[in-house]
C-alpha cells in the first residue's frame, strides 16, 4: 500500500533463498537488513533472474531467522523463493511478515 521496510520471517529446514523483481514502474526493493549464508554466485534467483534478498543456503535446524525488506514505493513486486532439503530430516518452510508503511 506504500513505501516503507518489510520484515520477513523466516523459519526452514535447509536452504532458502528469497529474491524480488522490479515493479511495473522499475522500482527495485533493496535488502536493509539481511542473511546472506551462501548466496549465489550472481546474487540472482535461479529462476527468474531477480535480485537476491536474502538467504540460508545450507543446511540447519529450522530456526527463525528474518530479514528487512525496503521497497521504495507502493506496488506489485515479484517473488521468487528457492528451498532445498537435504540431510534426511524435517521438510519445513515458513514465511511470515511484519510492514511498516512511510507516513505521508
Amino acid at each position: 500500500p506504500g513505501k516503507g521496510t518489510l520484515t520477513m520471517y523466516i523459519t526452514a529446514d535447509d536452504g532458502w533463498i528469497i529474491s524480488i523483481g522490479k515493479d511495473s514502474n522499475g522500482d527495485q526493493p533493496t535488502p536493509k537488513q539481511t542473511i546472506m549464508a551462501h548466496p549465489t554466485k550472481t546474487k540472482k534467483s535461479p529462476i527468474k533472474n531477480y535480485p537476491e534478498i536474502g538467504d540460508n543456503n545450507v543446511p540447519s535446524e529450522p530456526i527463525l531467522r528474518s530479514i528487512k525488506v525496503n521497497f521504495p514505493a507502493a506496488g506489485v513486486y515479484p517473488v521468487e523463493i528457492d528451498y532445498t532439503e537435504c540431510c534426511g530430516d524435517q521438510m519445513t518452510l515458513v514465511i511470515t511478515n511484519d510492514f511498516t508503511p512511510v507516513q505521508s
